[in-house]
């Protein structure tokens, strides 16, 4: 049998085992730990103990000794290149047996922890991410065994989980670990493109426009001289969000535009949508209204997937809540609910808060006050600190209105922390 102590300390660590008791009647504490640094070879009958405690099928996840561990691997890389350098997600629906519904066993501790690595990026990429919080488990418990270019992947991949969290501080922390690990690695072109698109995206989500800007401007260089086609439409859409919010029109269109000859010319049909809805970002960020909502709508027909749905609604919601049409908003808000309904991701459940915010207020709801709050606190535990800002100072807004003044003040100090944060300065003659 294979040594797999790496496999017994993962599983304990990720049951919430301590040593004394997984042992207890099957060996000592003392002699488990060496079992799990693979420094002594037990017995199969302790090992098959030790894994029923566990329950971990002995039979279901070994491989054959050598090569066929490398194949797996193997396997594995290049499926995790398809869905990074060429956005193929057709990929894990065809291998989903193999990659999501089983576990496989590594003699080497290092493969399994490589392995698990490759698993926890291509669970981000799919639908298929119940198993993320334990995989980050095993991921911890093995982190001091790990080489730099693991570490690299780990904090890599753990900013793309903060990142779809809408933890954008936690983001950025874990992918400049990243970053400060690369600069002494070796990695291929495509490699280190994509980490400086992940990073810019990531950066123009915390509205640190210039580094936004500069890294990925960096993936762009690489994307143009390829045949990434995929990879370069993400990156012309990136750069041209950023241009927008830098109040670089003119750049932004023409960004936008060089994005839409790409499409056009390799028929990626996916795209129109998400073309459409910054077009409509574009214009509403101009305060051309009317257009903004003609290319949400169009944008809104285009888009089959949930999530793309609830981004137009949701932009919809905003440009007529701009405009008072509170009979719109409320429709939309109801919308977008219905659609919501049942989906407890943490994407959902931020936008689930923001819009519930909007219908109460546009409804005169007596309960806006108590649901602001609460989005408010959600936004800040998340560290969503745009939200945090943007609803801290409609309630301070609301409660001046009232002539509520102290209440007005708190909230006004909300979102002036919030801008601070992101801004990340600690002293107002910093601004």
């Amino acid at each position: 049998m294979q040594k797999i102590g790496h496999l017994i300390k993962s599983e304990r660590t990720k049951q919430g085992w301590k040593q004394i008791n997984l042992a207890k009647g099957i060996c000592t504490a003392s002699y488990l730990s060496k079992i799990e640094s693979n420094s002594i070879k037990p017995s199969q009958e302790i090992l098959e103990l030790l894994l029923n405690r566990l329950g971990v099928s002995v039979e279901d996840g070994f491989l054959e000794e050598g090569s066929s561990e490398q194949d797996v691997l193997k396997k594995f890389k290049e499926m995790y290149f398809e869905v990074t350098a060429n956005r193929n997600q057709a990929v894990l629906k065809k291998n989903k047996s193999f990659v999501f519904e089983k576990t496989y066993f590594f003699s080497r501790e290092n493969d399994f922890y490589t392995y698990q690595l490759i698993l926890f990026r291509l669970c981000l990429s799919s639908e298929e991410q119940n198993s993320m919080e334990s995989i980050i488990k095993d991921l911890e418990s093995g982190y001091s065994t790990f080489n730099d270019y693991q570490k690299y992947y780990f904090y890599k991949y753990m900013g793309i989980f903060y990142y779809q969290s809408q933890n954008t501080i936690k983001a950025i922390d874990d992918l400049e670990k990243s970053l400060h690990l690369l600069k002494r690695l070796v990695l291929e072109d495509w490699e280190i493109a994509d980490f400086h698109y992940i990073l810019g995206l990531v950066y123009l989500s915390n509205s640190q426009l210039m580094s936004s800007i500069e890294y990925i401007t960096k993936a762009l260089e690489f994307y143009k001289n390829g045949f990434y086609f995929n990879r370069l439409i993400d990156t012309y859409i990136s750069m041209g969000i950023a241009y927008k919010r830098a109040r670089r029109f003119e750049e932004a269109l023409e960004t936008f535009n060089l994005a839409e000859k790409v499409v056009n010319a390799v028929n990626l049909s996916n795209y129109k949508g998400i073309l459409l809805q910054n077009m409509g970002a574009l214009y509403s960020s101009k305060g051309e209204s009317s257009k903004a909502i003609n290319y949400f709508s169009m944008s809104l027909d285009k888009k089959e997937d949930i999530k793309g749905k609830i981004i137009s609604l949701f932009s919809l919601i905003n440009e007529y809540s701009k405009q008072t049409d509170s009979k719109q908003v409320v429709e939309l808000c109801e919308k977008a609910t219905a659609l919501m309904d049942g989906d407890k991701t943490a994407f959902v459940e931020n936008y689930s808060k923001k819009i519930e915010v909007y219908k109460c207020l546009h409804s005169n709801d007596p309960a806006f006050e108590e649901t602001c709050i609460y989005a408010i606190d959600y936004f800040a535990a998340v560290s969503d600190l745009k939200s945090v800002n943007k609803f801290s100072l409609l309630l301070a807004d609301y409660f001046y209105e009232e002539k509520k003044y102290k209440q007005a003040a708190n909230y006004y100090r909300k979102s002036t922390d919030a801008i601070k944060n992101i801004m990340d300065i600690d002293f107002w003659e910093d601004l």
